[in-house]
């Protein structure tokens, strides 16, 4: 059996022969010349030619960075319905913070106006003629200011917690207070007084930081720093009827260090009641911030009376 011309043995068919229906060569369209050399002659494209993989007209190459979308307007964020709650892990970290600015102003504020009447009681020689002459002075703001610490803390406590009667009832007693510790270091020696403040201010922020570090919880001690401030109060009393004039001064340095050790550790515990935590077994609620920022105050105040009692005997 004969095979076609167009296949040859171990391969594929090759195209048709055309050249025999349309009168031309194999491989042309006009025919190839047929014997001699043949030239091929290559002509080149003068125009430029695009780079492989060219950057359009106008383009950088800096990459595309997909724009941020605009950031939506969050609404006002409603402290309310957390009104009562403590500050345990239910409470949200922004309300904790929230309320931790807001006693340490309330705070800052407070000693600030004290620092400035003390100032003025210490340095202004008319207001402490005045003040020597009129004893009076001293006895109503120490009474205004006990009623005060009395409903805010014992009688009335619904009204530590309503704006703006809190802030009312905070700002008389500070000005009070601030008044009746103005009178008390007047006549002291402003050495001793800043020696005093200085240190003051050192055990507190040193106080503040291992309160907020520790993994101990002091906010179970309580009860028992209540009954050691009452124990102390008594003792100075006992001490101040019957203790003889010569032996005063000792006792009252050992009074004034007990004193220093009691404040220290209310300081501890008030600190971690307002920052609060998961691990604390007691916090401040949320709306409770005047609360705070009213322990701090008479903690700190009466730590500096302490230690300026000690400085004061040390420098005799």
């Amino acid at each position: 059996m004969s095979r076609p011309n167009d296949i040859e043995q171990g391969g594929y068919g090759g195209p048709p022969n055309y050249n025999d229906q349309y009168g031309g060569n194999a491989y042309g369209g006009q025919g190839r010349p047929q014997g001699g050399n043949t030239t091929v002659v290559v002509v080149q494209d003068s125009r430029p030619q695009p780079s492989a993989y060219g950057q359009p007209y106008g383009a950088t190459d800096k990459p595309y960075v997909q724009p941020y979308p605009p950031a939506a307007h969050q609404p006002p964020v409603d402290y309310s319905q957390y009104e009562g709650a403590q500050l345990d892990g239910s409470v949200p970290t922004y309300v904790r913070h929230a309320f931790i600015r807001k006693v340490y102003t309330i705070l800052g504020i407070q000693l600030a106006i004290t620092f400035a009447i003390c100032c003025i009681f210490m340095f202004v020689q008319p207001v402490k003629t005045w003040m020597a002459a009129n004893v009076w002075f001293f006895i109503v703001v120490l009474i205004v200011s006990f009623v005060i610490l009395c409903m805010l803390t014992c009688c009335c406590t619904n009204l530590a917690r309503h704006h703006p009667w809190n802030m009312i009832l905070l700002g008389i007693f500070t000005l009070c207070f601030a008044a009746m510790l103005g009178v008390i270091i007047a006549f002291a020696d402003v050495n001793a007084v800043g020696i005093a403040a200085l240190a003051t201010a050192v055990i507190v922020v040193g106080l503040t930081a291992f309160a907020c570090q520790t993994k101990y919880d002091f906010t179970g001690w309580g009860p028992y720093l209540f009954v050691a401030l009452l124990m102390l109060l008594v003792f100075g009393l006992l001490a101040g009827i019957f203790v003889p004039t010569g032996g005063a001064s000792i006792v009252g340095l050992v009074i004034a260090v007990l004193g220093a050790t009691i404040f220290s550790l209310y300081i501890v515990y008030d600190t971690q009641l307002i920052v609060g935590g998961k691990h604390r077994k007691y916090q401040l609620g949320v709306d409770e911030y005047v609360f705070g920022a009213l322990s701090l105050y008479l903690d700190i105040t009466q730590l500096f009376l302490c230690l300026l009692s000690i400085v004061g005997f040390v420098g005799r």
